[in-house]
């Protein structure tokens, strides 16, 4: 929905970036991942030159060409360090790669226009634990009375005047040992006895040990502030030692914290910052009162006056503060954004947008996923808890709410869901627009909806063809019969029926249009032909590989259809019948090893996926990176894909009657050959006797999906 990227920074497991590339895909914004000291090392490419004051060329990876001048922001984490060019052998392999480092990272540092969050030279500031220490001081945070010290005298004089000290690193470490395993030195407490002379080797952190009830963990992002508290099952100080015994949950922001200056502001060079507090159990009311800044990839900029007051927070994040906006402001503010964007042209959809009281259809309750790591546990937020504006400016963000969870709605969880599958939502409002638009919705087109889910979809497509046109179809009772109570509320009464979405409603065709708002892994031809020559079907094709693509088809008549796919990446729940066959816990056993011919990370790409999934439409895919599987349940075949032993390349093993990963190599160097395009340069062909997917024209390579 637009073409210009976002540029994500970092190593290749890092699960926050994970989820931030998730929802940016969900948004319809492209993404181009990049690892500097690794990609570049290995397929990527650039050329850059000075044009008009500022860097402008390109950088080429194996399946993306980057213009460094379109790039409308870049979210800097964690990539991997470059060797120390002390260890980097020859003379000339330490002139290499001292030049790349700074060739590469000084180009990508220096993006025309490009918005960071945040400046890797923040992002340094962020990381200098002194630096933080003092901050919090000038900023008015109580700490614990703390130490840096390399006297080895002075260390044991501090340890004898605390009851308990802990010891803590001045600077995060992940030391590599010989089992080829990283270690990091975790939060612990120390005896006096314990500090001897090789404190003075290098500067250590000293801090009292102060007894908590729980962590708090602030985010600063710009003038916002958002909270959540980190309980641990176990006895560990440090909550990242073991994080399958920690839960995470959103709580008000601290008085003190709230009421103070804010610690950080939102400029161009720094937008987020984090802070770690204890819930003490010295003071009397529970309130926070020792804090511990933390960089995390985030930084700490100049304060705003004190005289500026910060506004309560309430735990649904990710809302903007709001001053008792009424509903039709919030929704003339999307629809200004969506236009902005270059999401909304037409005037019919973009009055639809204006109209439709989408704070109707989230209903009582939303859910809320927890973060990584570990199971996601789904938590309820309900409108009964949360005051009436900041309901609504949750309401209209263009984000997608879930609604249901393995079949119990929102409103009707007895607590957090723990581990479950999402299985109706709210999709954002700007994927919903676009899509009408798309499908070429007008006043008296008839048309079928599959997927009622909450039903804000289908009174878009009311308020753009008229009610009497509009048929939607909806296989969860439950979710049917909320969607029914607020259409009805919002003033809507199209055609709703329960039943399978894959079945389509025959009763009313034929259509004009079929939208479906679920993901499908082939096109039934009994839906097919509930479609009029020369109308049109849009579906997300998706499979067991969990790729998507959104697919414009042109019906030619029952059992015909061609079209291309869509820009942008759409993805939507699988509808249940073509969702993969259950399975215990997988069992990897050992088969025939040999060398990998493809990077298996290509396959963490939208399109590298994509096109894995056509090639083994029967495979689930597990893992991600250099660690990937492929399992089909049916015949018990196995791919893995790993690392080699040696750190050259990479090893599958093979196990079963099906080659997976032969199909998937042939596949995606096909496609390199190609150039690795978008899966907007496929097509899709239907035919009585197969439905295929093409690479560039007609007539060259495909594939058949599992009809």
């Amino acid at each position: 929905m637009t073409e210009a990227p976002v540029l994500v920074v970092t190593a290749l497991g890092d699960v926050t970036a994970d989820l931030v590339v998730e929802e940016l895909y969900g948004r319809g914004v492209p993404v181009v991942r990049l690892d500097p000291a690794v990609d570049f090392a290995r397929t990527a490419s650039l050329s850059a030159r000075i044009e008009r004051g500022a860097f402008a060329g390109t950088v080429t990876t194996a399946t993306r060409r980057l213009d460094l001048t379109g790039v409308r922001s870049v979210y800097w984490r964690r990539p991997t360090p470059y060797a120390n060019p002390r260890e980097a052998g020859s003379p000339e392999r330490r002139f290499a790669v001292e030049q790349s480092r700074h060739g590469h990272l000084g180009a990508l540092r220096a993006l025309p226009g490009a918005r960071y969050v945040n400046h890797p030279a923040r992002n340094r500031d962020a990381e200098n634990k002194a630096l933080q220490l003092g901050t919090a001081a000038q900023l008015g945070f109580t700490l614990p009375d703390t130490l840096i010290t390399d006297v080895p005298g002075d260390a044991a004089q501090f340890a004898a005047e605390h009851e308990a000290v802990v010891y803590k690193p001045v600077h995060r470490v992940h030391l590599p040992f010989a089992d080829g395993r990283n270690r990091t030195v975790w939060v612990r407490t120390v005896r006096a006895a314990e500090l001897d002379d090789s404190i003075a080797l290098c500067p250590h952190l000293f801090q009292e040990c102060v007894p908590k009830v729980a962590d708090i963990r602030l985010a600063m992002v710009g003038g916002e502030a958002f909270a959540s508290r980190i309980d641990i099952a176990g006895d560990h100080l440090d909550w990242r030692q073991d994080q399958s015994l920690i839960t995470c949950s959103p709580v008000v922001v601290p008085g003190p914290v709230r009421d103070a200056p804010p610690a950080a502001s939102c400029t161009p060079s720094a937008c987020a910052s984090a802070l770690s507090t204890s819930r003490s159990t010295r003071t009397a009311d529970g309130g926070s009162s020792n804090a511990t800044p933390t960089g995390n990839g985030r930084s700490w900029t100049r304060p705003r006056p004190r005289h500026h007051e910060r506004a309560r927070r309430h735990p649904s994040e990710g809302q903007h503060h709001m001053t008792h906006h009424t509903a039709a402001e919030l929704r003339r503010r999307l629809v200004e954004q969506l236009v902005a964007d270059d999401v909304l042209h037409d005037p019919d959809v973009r009055r639809a947008a204006e109209t439709v009281p989408r704070e109707v259809f989230l209903g009582s309750a939303v859910y809320r996923p927890s973060s990584p790591p570990g199971v996601t546990v789904w938590t309820p937020v309900r409108h009964d808890d949360t005051p009436n504006d900041e309901w609504l400016s949750l309401t209209y963000q263009n984000k997608t709410w879930v609604t249901q969870v393995d079949g119990v709605l929102a409103e009707d969880a007895d607590g957090p869901v723990t581990g479950g599958s999402p299985t109706s939502s709210s999709t954002l409002p700007g994927v919903v627009l676009w899509m009408l638009e798309q499908a070429g919705l007008a006043r008296g087109r008839r048309v079928l909806v599959i997927g009622t889910g909450t039903g804000l979809s289908t009174a878009y497509a009311c308020g753009v063809a008229g009610e009497e046109c509009v048929t939607s179809v909806e296989t969860d009772a439950r979710a049917a019969e909320r969607a029914r109570k607020a259409l009805g509320e919002a003033g809507y009464a199209p055609t709703l029926v329960t039943a399978d979405g894959l079945a389509g409603c025959s009763d009313h065709a034929p259509y004009d249009i079929v939208i479906a708002f679920c993901s499908m892994r082939h096109i039934p031809y009994g839906l097919l032909q509930q479609v009029v020559p020369g109308g049109t079907f849009l579906v997300t094709l998706s499979g067991w590989g969990g790729a998507h693509g959104l697919v414009r088809l042109t019906v030619e008549d029952g059992d015909t259809a061609q079209g291309r796919f869509l820009p942008g990446y759409t993805s939507f729940m699988m509808a249940r019948p073509h969702d993969h066959p259950p399975h215990g816990p997988v069992e990897l056993l050992p088969g025939r090893e040999r060398p990998s011919r493809i990077d298996p990370a290509l396959l963490d790409d939208w399109t590298g996926r994509f096109v894995a999934q056509l090639a083994a439409p029967s495979a689930e895919r597990l893992g991600a990176g250099a660690e990937q599987v492929l399992l089909d349940v049916a015949t018990g075949s196995q791919a893995r894909v790993r690392t080699a032993d040696n750190g050259a390349g990479w090893t599958v093993s093979r196990r079963g009657p099906l080659d997976l990963w032969s199909s998937v190599e042939d596949a995606v160097t096909t496609w390199q050959s190609h150039g690795s395009p978008h899966v907007s340069e496929f097509s899709l062909t239907i035919t009585p006797g197969a439905q295929r997917v093409w690479l560039g024209e007609l007539g060259g390579s495909s594939w058949a999906l599992p009809v």
